[in-house]
């Protein structure tokens, strides 16, 4: 039986683009492929459908290995907020929630990014 806890990761992160743009690239395939979990170089595969309920996934090879990182979208409020799941189905049957939060400024706008992490124990393992 493998039991779980939780962890957050949270990153705050100024960027001096429009908070439109900021969002656009989490939902774009053709930026997803340079940088959401992967490389350029390294992408084979990046789908989504940036709707309520949609999937997405990336799909990275390095050192012979593919690594696929899948999804669903919970929320998506355009330029403000964008929530779904992060999934890495090679690894662990778990899956994280990922909410990016987008608040703009004058000359730009703050992103924070928040991954509540579940952590898979298995029995008899200490922590």
């Amino acid at each position: 039986m493998v039991n779980t806890s939780t962890t957050t990761l949270t990153m705050i992160r100024r960027f001096d683009v429009p908070a439109k743009r900021v969002f656009d690239a989490w939902l774009n395939p053709e930026m997803m492929r340079k940088w959401f979990f992967t490389m350029e170089s390294t992408n084979k595969v990046a789908t989504n459908e940036p709707i309520v309920g949609g999937t997405w996934e990336i799909v990275d090879h390095r050192e012979g290995k593919d690594y696929r990182a899948v999804g669903k979208y919970i929320e998506v409020d355009s330029p403000s907020k964008l929530v779904f799941t992060f999934k890495m189905p090679q690894f662990s049957d778990t899956e994280d929630r990922i909410t990016v939060e987008i608040n703009p400024f004058e000359n730009g706008c703050n992103m924070t990014f928040t991954q509540l992490i579940v952590v898979p124990h298995e029995e008899g393992q200490s922590l």
